[in-house]
Parts: structure tokens; sequence; C-alpha cells
């Protein structure tokens, strides 16, 4: 888990963030729709990579004091509704909200508008426990109107899937609903990041104007604080975090793989490990660290 933790931050989450910074520095003109949503999807994954990568990392350390510490995030970037991201994402955090707050008001178990209530108090006390500024309330409030107008809508989507015959259990269906839930969960996150409303605002809209594709294929992107070979770098490691989660998500454990080799050959990989990561990440090229993002909060 330490070396995972460890990959997480120095190999996805400092890239990803120092892209996103350059993307956010731009200034209104050359800010287009591409490089906007490039700029939404960096933060999004740096916000998970850095914190899931500090909460692998406190994991990891807890274990070699013989402490064992749940899971804090469950791939939630893998879910296929809102529901289930916030069941997946700061589970700690989530479970206290449950447990002192939602179901203290009376949880699901009242009338439709107490739920509704408490849904939403919940949300706004989730945003200003992050800090005590607007631009959390405004997240929270908005993961709380989407928890409620899902709620809500339920009953209407289910008739008119049953009405149109789709067909909810295939592979393009879940793809489809983990996309759509990647998204809403991405715009609410602008809000989290800006430093005020009208920052919020200028990339809201930047997402929807100016679409100018030419940025993934002129060059563009290697001025955006990472050069070609960061870039790649950047893109093997998702790639192989990805197939590790959708193994994981399939009920195969890579780790319990790793795990059940002899020692000497346990040791060759998590050695190799360790060596590829410092390798590409601490003493790669324009490596920066960065402090824990969470440390703010």
């Amino acid at each position: 888990m330490l070396v995972l933790g460890l990959a997480k931050k120095v190999l996805l989450a400092d890239n990803l963030g120092a892209a996103f910074q350059s993307i956010s520095a731009l200034s209104s003109g050359s800010l287009s729709g591409g490089s906007a949503w490039l700029g939404a999807i960096c933060y999004s994954l740096q916000l998970y990579f850095d914190f899931s990568g500090y909460s692998d990392m406190a994991i990891g350390m807890a274990k070699l004091f013989g402490f064992d510490f749940d899971a804090n995030f469950d791939h939630p970037y893998l879910s296929a509704s809102l529901t289930e991201f916030w069941r997946r994402w700061h589970i700690s955090l989530g479970r206290w909200f449950r447990d002192y707050v939602y179901i203290p008001l009376g949880g699901s178990r009242v009338s439709t508008p107490k739920c509704i209530r408490n849904l939403l108090i919940v949300w706004v006390l989730t945003g200003l426990w992050h800090g005590a500024a607007w631009n959390y309330v405004i997240w929270g409030g908005i993961n709380g109107l989407y928890q409620v107008a899902g709620g809500i809508t339920k009953p209407f989507r289910r008739r008119i899937q049953q009405k149109t015959g789709a067909r909810t259990n295939t592979l393009s269906w879940r793809i489809g609903q983990v996309l759509t839930t990647f998204v809403l969960i991405d715009l609410s996150w602008i809000f989290f990041r800006a430093n005020s409303l009208g920052d919020a605002m200028h990339l809201l809209s930047s997402l929807f104007r100016g679409w100018n594709t030419n940025i993934f294929f002129d060059g563009s992107l290697l001025k955006l604080g990472l050069d070609q070979t960061e870039w790649l770098v950047l893109l093997g490691a998702l790639l192989i975090l990805l197939a590790v989660s959708l193994m994981q998500e399939r009920g195969v454990s890579v780790l319990e793989a790793v795990k059940r080799q002899q020692l000497w050959f346990r040791w060759l990989i998590y050695l190799a490990a360790i060596f590829v990561v410092l390798l590409t990440g601490i003493y790669g090229p324009g490596f920066a660290a960065s402090s824990f993002i969470y440390f703010q909060f």
C-alpha cells in the first residue's frame, strides 16, 4: 500500500496538478472548451489520486506497526451513480455524516419533504466541513441537489427504461452510467476548487464555448506544465492503474496474487515497483513535489 500510495502521489497527482495549474493560468481568450475540459478532468483526477494516495500510505504505515485500517476509497470514478460514488469516496467522512447527522435527523424514514431537507442539511454541512467559504457551500448544495433530483426522478427513469426496453445489465449501459456520473462530479469539483464564484463561472462557461480539439494534436499539450515524457509516464500510469482497478472490480486482487508468491519473488516485485516509481517520479524530468491537497481542509 505504501508503494501504491507513493505512485499515486508522485506519478499521478503531482503531474496532473502541474497540468491543471498551467491550464488554470491561461487567459480567458486562450482557454478553449477542450482546454477547460482537460483542466477540469486533471483536477478531478488529481484530487482523487492525491487523497487516496495519502490514505494508502497511511494504511501501509499502520500495517508496519500491526494496525489494520479500513480503505478510505473504493475506486469511486468507476461508480455508475452519484449515490454509489459517495459510498466509495472518503468513506470514513461519509459514514460519520450518515451516523451523526443524517440518521439522527430521521434519515430516509421520514416524509419526502423532510428527507429532502435532511439530504440538503448533510451536504451543506459537508461543504462547510471543508472550509467556511461560499464555494464549498455551493459545492455541497450542488451535490445535495444531485441526490434530491436522483431520488425524485428514479421512478420516471425506471418507467422510461421499461418502455424503451433499455438493457441495463450490459457493459455499454454501465459505461454510459459511469461516464455520466464522472461528468456530473467533474462539474461540481469546479466550485470546490474555485477561488471565487467568478472563477467557477468563468471555467464553467469556458467548457461550452470555443471548442478547439487541435490542442490534442498540435503540440499545445507540451506547453501545459508537462513535457512529452511526463505526459507518457502519466498516461501509462493511468492505464496501468485503470487495469488494476477493473480487475479488482471483478474480484481479482493483484495485491493478494502477489502475496501468494514466494518470498524472494514478492520482494523482487516490491523493489522493482519502488525503483520504477523513483525513476519515473521523484527523479524524473521536471518533478516538483507538492503538499497533499487535503492538508488544507
